[in-house]
């Protein structure tokens, strides 16, 4: 063999030979690194655990648990879920990191108890956070002014609030304590204050909120910055002012334009038993709010069964839209839509679409407004109704004007018969139905029409309809 070609196969011989250690050396190195990976990071729990009879020395573990819930939190990683045993904690806690769930563990709900805390305002704070859920925990006994059960503020996404129990939060331990602007308590508050980037893909599901002293605020209420939320299958009730609110230009955000909770959902709540001692508290209440849709909700026993108002003068409430609701049994109306006191004292509502909705015996005070309040509204539309008075035969009381109001293809009934329907309209009184529509140009294909629901007691009503029934 040549002596240069004999060199040339030895040196590759060398070099493919150090290919080769390197290329060993460089898998083994793969191989430990992913190794020590899979023990610290996969193998790692992402489930934790807590327990009123546990330790916070403890590891966390199922059989070790820890004692307390912020402790709990403080130590665990983003992406974990936090187990919490039935049994009683008292504390308040916030949330220290994101990508966090606190869950019940077992079917009886855990109880976070703020007896004799003061030192915060909510019992849980959720501050510029994303990706967190609260399932299944009772949340009670948070008695101070300002007092919350749940806060969520700030910059955060993807938070969502299930299966919870939350009652006695009460702005002073005194029942009858006076009330006024400066005394409030709430049992969810949403804050969106980020003047730029919105609180998204809000859920509030499935959770009981009862017997709070609201003062000045709100069972559930939904404020600023916020777009795209989810206000679902809850039941609110026994509150001493608005069950559900969804609120703009309160100041909340400092960007004014974006100073509105928008494009939100209010669909299959119950809501019953929120009165106000010193106003008129709604049901539910859209105050400022963009593009909301209310739907599929029973409200009863309340102030008002819904209002969609606008407090703030210079400002519009637009594009609500309240649909398949059962409105029935409360104190001064059924629906109230329109800005109050405008355009001095108010803001106004346009573009909102009320339809196929059932309201029943309202204003059972005998205010006068009847079953529809009317105040100051543009280019809204209230067709497809139900309207069916109590024994006062009280139907509407428009007090302002309501340029474009499409009114009409709906059905009106009073118990005392089509010649003593009542209509207060512009500062016109009709008496009689075929008055009210001549009066008024409106409802031109109206009918006047029981309705003969199934059943209409006061304790358990059924608003289905009998084979008798109008069109069946």
């Amino acid at each position: 063999m040549n002596k240069d070609l004999t060199i040339f196969f030895h040196l590759k011989q060398k070099k493919m030979k150090r290919i080769s250690i390197t290329l060993f050396a460089l898998i083994v190195i793969i191989f430990i690194i992913n190794y020590f990976y899979q023990v610290n990071y996969c193998a790692s729990p992402t489930n934790y655990y807590v327990s009123p009879s546990g330790n916070d020395a403890n590891p966390g573990t199922k059989d070790f648990p820890w004692k307390t819930i912020q402790h709990s939190l403080n130590n665990m990683p983003a992406n974990s879920t936090l187990n919490v045993g039935s049994g009683v904690y008292n504390e308040k806690i916030q949330i220290p990191v994101n990508n966090i769930t606190i869950k019940n563990q077992t079917s009886t709900l855990p109880i976070i108890d703020a007896t004799g805390i003061t030192n915060k305002n909510s019992i849980i704070s959720i501050l510029n956070k994303k990706h967190i859920t609260i399932d299944g925990l009772e949340l009670r006994n948070n008695i101070q002014n300002d007092a919350q059960g749940i806060l969520i503020e700030g910059l955060c996404n993807e938070i969502t609030i299930k299966n919870c129990i939350i009652h006695d939060i009460h702005f002073s331990s005194n029942p009858n304590a006076p009330v006024n602007a400066s005394t409030n308590a709430q049992g969810i508050i949403v804050y969106g204050t980020n003047p730029t980037k919105a609180i998204r893909n809000l859920v509030i599901e499935n959770n009981q909120l009862f017997n709070c002293r609201l003062g000045y605020s709100e069972g559930i209420a939904i404020n600023g910055n916020v777009d795209n939320f989810k206000v679902i299958n809850n039941t609110v009730h026994d509150l001493t002012n608005i069950g559900i609110d969804v609120i703009g230009y309160e100041g909340t955000c400092s960007f004014s334009r974006n100073d509105q909770a928008r494009n939100g959902l209010v669909k299959n709540n119950t809501i019953y038993n929120c009165i106000s001692p010193s106003a008129r508290s709604g049901g539910i209440y859209i105050d400022g709010g963009k593009k909301i849709i209310v739907e599929n909700n029973e409200s009863h026993h309340n102030g008002y069964g819904i209002e969609i108002g606008c407090e703030n003068i210079g400002k519009t409430t637009d594009g609500i839209i309240i649909r398949n609701n059962i409105f029935h049994n409360n104190q001064v109306c059924a629906i109230a839509l329109g800005g109050f006191d405008y355009p001095n004292g108010s803001g106004k509502v346009t573009n909102s679409i009320i339809i196929n909705n059932t309201c029943f015996s309202n204003d059972f005070t005998s205010s006068g407004n009847g079953e529809l309040y009317l105040s100051y509204s543009e280019n809204s539309i209230i067709k497809n109704n139900i309207f069916h008075t109590n024994s006062n035969s009280n139907l509407v009381y428009a007090e302002l004007s309501q340029p474009n109001l499409n009114f009409n293809d709906n059905i009106f009934y009073c118990p005392d018969g089509i010649d003593n329907l009542y209509a207060n309209w512009n500062g016109s009184s009709y008496t009689g139905y075929f008055s009210f529509v001549i009066g008024t140009s409106s409802n031109l294909n109206s009918k006047f029409a029981n309705p003969n629901f199934t059943k209409t007691d006061i304790t358990s009503p059924c608003f289905n309809l009998l084979s008798t029934s109008l069109n069946n």
